[in-house]
């Protein structure tokens, strides 16, 4: 029987044609079509590349970086370039697979095979970071009677700690009293107190990476310090640290109160290490630690107001020593409530009307002294803000007399002293 199929030679212009609209309505179905839609491995490898980028992104912000982010980004990087190079590693896998075709093997081969254990799955990324970087396990110290020992009563400088790339805590802490002291011009005698304070937790809990403490440092810290005698006669010079401590472990000297160890003594070592948390990418590994303060810290005392005899005993002498500064002092501060140190610095033109009637004074935060620009020793910024003076300042003169000083202190004589806020 004749086939007659029609054939397409191409020959001629009416079949190129035919060919190409049929080539064409092809194409428009194929890319008209929905797109597939991703098998699981590739949407975990798309899941963890925008974990990623979304990390960086608030890392980049700096300072207005959403902290919970910021604050776990190595543990939230980690989760994300695990799902990034499983994927990754079940790809090669299968690849590898696909490329080498089982060989045909013989039937004793064959049964030698099933009675072979089968090789172990592929190791991931995580598995490899995790052999590379912790360390092996400890065993567990123990006490007497076989109870494990608490994490904050080891002693903590020996402590195996995780592998870092991070600097020491002395590095980061020599950065930040550098910067201090920059900033204060080099005589800020509470650098010298801070650095004393930063040598003293080295000593006692070890000099590691900065990322490499947690809270059973702090916690140490604070309970090695229950016994850190207040007062610097009750430490010899010739004994370290731990003697002192332990020379003083039934407390026969008083220890410290709660303001001090908890303000002094803790507080500017949370803030030394954390000092480069977001020049250099780690967590603070204080933040978010709950401590236990020892019972014998006493509490802050609140301030009782001088009774009316006190206050008339000091004005008193003022007078009678017939110096006009001993004399006025007393009765500003009484008046206003202001430290001294703060008084003292106070100019002629720092006083003014902000409303009719209404006097008040206000320092600049800084003032010149003898030629040199220097730091008014206000104790928070609240100090530098005017406060209000009484209308008696205003009624027996003070005020017009304070204000014809100019450019002068009002204290002349208590400002030619060495120290005159300290004096």
């Amino acid at each position: 029987m004749e086939d007659r199929t029609p054939t397409f030679s191409g020959e001629t212009s009416e079949e190129a044609l035919v060919e190409m609209r049929g080539w064409l309505k092809a194409y428009h179905s194929f890319i008209a079509g929905e797109a597939p839609r991703p098998s699981p491995e590739e949407e975990a490898s798309f899941e963890g590349m925008r974990g990623l980028v979304a990390i960086a992104r608030e890392i980049a912000k700096g300072s207005e970086g959403n902290p919970l982010i910021v604050d776990s980004a190595d543990i939230l990087k980690e989760k994300y370039v695990d799902k990034f190079m499983a994927t990754a590693t079940s790809a090669d896998a299968i690849k590898s697979a696909d490329a080498k075709p089982a060989p045909v093997m013989a039937p004793q081969a064959a049964a030698q095979a099933i009675e072979t254990p089968a090789a172990a799955a592929p190791q991931t990324m995580t598995d490899a970071r995790q052999g590379l970087s912790t360390p092996s396990p400890m065993q567990e110290p123990l006490d007497e009677h076989g109870q494990k020992i608490p994490a904050f009563k080891l002693d903590r400088r020996f402590v195996q700690r995780p592998a870092s790339t991070m600097p020491l805590f002395s590095e980061v802490s020599d950065d930040y009293l550098a910067a201090r002291e920059d900033a204060s011009g080099g005589k800020n005698k509470d650098l010298k107190t801070a650095r004393f304070r930063r040598d003293l937790f080295i000593e006692l809990i070890g000099d590691h990476p900065v990322d490499t403490y947690d809270g059973s440092d702090l916690q140490a810290y604070i309970s090695l310090l229950t016994f850190w005698p207040a007062s610097v006669a009750e430490r010899p010079k010739h004994l370290t640290a731990r003697e002192i401590i332990d020379r003083n472990r039934d407390l026969h000297a008083k220890p410290l109160a709660r303001k001090a160890l908890q303000e002094g003594y803790v507080s500017i070592v949370k803030t030394m290490i954390g000092y480069k948390v977001a020049t250099l990418g780690y967590n603070n590994p204080f933040t978010y630690v709950r401590v236990w303060w020892p019972n014998t810290a006493a509490p802050p005392v609140s301030a009782e107001p001088l009774s009316a005899e006190k206050i008339s005993a000091i004005f008193k002498v003022g007078v009678e020593s017939g110096l006009l500064d001993n004399a006025l002092l007393p009765l500003l501060g009484h008046l206003t409530g202001r430290r001294l140190g703060l008084l003292i610095h106070l100019k002629g033109h720092d006083f003014r009307e902000k409303y009719h009637g209404v006097h008040v004074a206000q320092t600049s935060g800084i003032t010149q002294i003898n030629g040199v620009w220097k730091r008014v020793p206000y104790k928070t910024n609240a100090s530098t803000n005017f406060f209000v003076l009484n209308d008696f300042l205003d009624e027996i003169g003070f005020v017009h007399w304070a204000k014809g000083l100019g450019d002068a202190f009002l204290f002349p004589e208590l400002m030619r002293l060495a120290d005159p806020s300290k004096s």
